[in-house]
């Protein structure tokens, strides 16, 4: 059984270069930014084996901006 979230973000926080396992472009300071989203990611597929991530387009990552939740109810056509 998984922890609950805080004790699982709780128990990760003093990790200042975490990698996510090769699934984010750059490391994080989780001690200091653990609620800020990332803008960049890797786009990734399971090599055929099944044991390692390759990433795609040329493992260049694809950046944005973060939607606000105003924007985001605009995208969704809520009030």
């Amino acid at each position: 059984m998984a922890p609950p979230g805080d004790a699982y973000s709780g128990a990760h926080r003093p990790a200042t270069t975490y990698e996510g396992g090769g699934l984010i472009p750059q490391p994080v300071d989780l001690s200091t930014n653990y609620r800020e989203p990332n803008s960049c990611y890797s786009i990734v597929r399971v090599n055929s084996e099944g044991t390692a991530f390759v990433p795609l387009f040329d493992a260049k990552p694809l950046c944005g901006d973060p939607i606000t939740p105003e924007r985001m109810n605009q995208l969704l056509g809520v009030a």
